[in-house]
């Protein structure tokens, strides 16, 4: 292995920068600080060339002009797959001493999977959800990573990942869980002089903001006094700004759009509670495989109002961190905000409980350590 038997990593990745995926910018860091990192590979178009003096590479400048990386960036859905040109790596991963590839994502994995037959190196993919849902795959894909899985220590984000690779026919010995980590804020008193319920995610169906306006205009009827701030968006933004204009309780709901992270930390402040109508989305047929905008808001001690589906069973307890309601049921999850709002101690019961769960088990510090110990063991 590297210097001082540490792994000499490569860390493998689509694209630098997306402020969805900043969990990468922890892990590299992290890498960084133990002295493993040594070479950053990007198989999306970037013109970075170093971070902290790492080398950077882009494989796909070297294929494509920017100009068509980017048309290819908006018409098709994993650029990856086209542009991960296979001698240039090998190239890159000898100069470097690599051997020890961690790839994120599975798509990742299966674009450069002939440099994956190499026995000198020990190669990890970490999958994130997405990337384990038959729906949202690119065709042929789920195929040819089984067929490379037998080379692979795949890192999963939760028991439910775990679960539908091993419906693949994964072995078992070649799949580990990873939970995500996410940062402890420190607890200040922002909270708004009304009642707040947010919710923070992308606006897309199997989260159903469309649903939690709906629980939320019942919850108004029924003689709520509250406001719900939803932040994010996506494909059914169109949809939750229809809903917001042609709702009476429309000057109690607000959608902020796309927020940045430093004001998403301060909403998780500014709120008293959580909510998010998780379900097996109806058109993608997409489900929360581990669901980080709920961890979230547990670190923040926010009691949570979802439903137990795909992997949050794994992060919310039931009475104890949060409420569950079922999928669809908008008279349930209206309730879950009465009840929240009608009764404080059992709001800083949940929360208190949420905050020491993620300190327990999904902070950034067990990710650290974990993902250390996978790659030393």
């Amino acid at each position: 292995m590297g210097d001082n038997n540490h792994p000499s990593v490569a860390f493998i990745m689509p694209v630098w920068g997306k402020a969805s995926e900043q969990f990468f910018m922890r892990q590299l860091s992290l890498l960084a600080d133990a002295r493993m990192l040594k070479l950053i590979i990007l198989t999306g178009y970037s013109d970075r060339k170093e971070w902290r003096n790492i080398p950077v590479i882009s494989l796909s400048r070297y294929t494509f002009s920017q100009r068509a990386v980017h048309y290819l960036n908006r018409h098709i859905r994993s650029v990856q797959h086209t542009v991960a040109p296979v001698i240039l790596l090998n190239k890159a991963l000898n100069r470097y001493h690599i051997d020890t590839l961690l790839i994120q994502y599975g798509p990742t994995a299966t674009a450069i999977k002939e440099s994956l037959d190499d026995s000198r190196y020990r190669v990890f993919v970490h999958v994130h959800g997405y990337d384990t849902q038959d729906q949202l795959c690119p065709a042929g894909y789920k195929e040819e990573f089984r067929k490379i899985s037998s080379k692979l220590t795949i890192i999963c984000n939760s028991n439910e990942t775990y679960r539908r690779l091993y419906s693949w026919g994964i072995s078992p010995n070649n799949l580990i869980v990873k939970y995500m980590g996410v940062e402890i804020p420190e607890i200040t008193s922002h909270k708004n002089l009304q009642f707040t319920i947010l919710s923070l995610g992308r606006l897309v169906d199997c989260k159903s903001p469309d649903r939690t306006i709906q629980a939320f205009e019942l919850a108004c009827d029924k003689g709520l006094d509250a406001q719900l701030i939803i932040a994010g968006d996506g494909p059914l933004k169109v949809t939750c700004d229809l809903l917001r204009v042609r709702s009476k309780w429309k000057d109690s709901i607000k959608l902020l759009g796309n927020v940045a992270w430093e004001k998403g930390k301060l909403l998780h402040m500014q709120a008293d509670m959580f909510t998010q109508h998780a379900m097996v989305g109806e058109l993608t047929g997409q489900v929360e495989a581990f669901g980080v905008s709920i961890i979230e808001a547990m670190a923040s001690a926010l009691p949570v109002s979802t439903c137990n589906v795909g992997g949050i069973g794994e992060t919310v307890i039931e009475n104890e961190t949060g409420l569950f309601f079922e999928p669809k049921n908008i008279e349930q999850q209206a309730e879950t905000f009465i009840r929240l709002a009608n009764n404080p101690e059992l709001r800083i019961f949940l929360g208190k409980n949420a905050r020491k769960r993620v300190k327990d088990h999904f902070s950034i510090d067990v990710e650290a350590r974990r993902l250390l110990e996978i790659l030393t063991s």
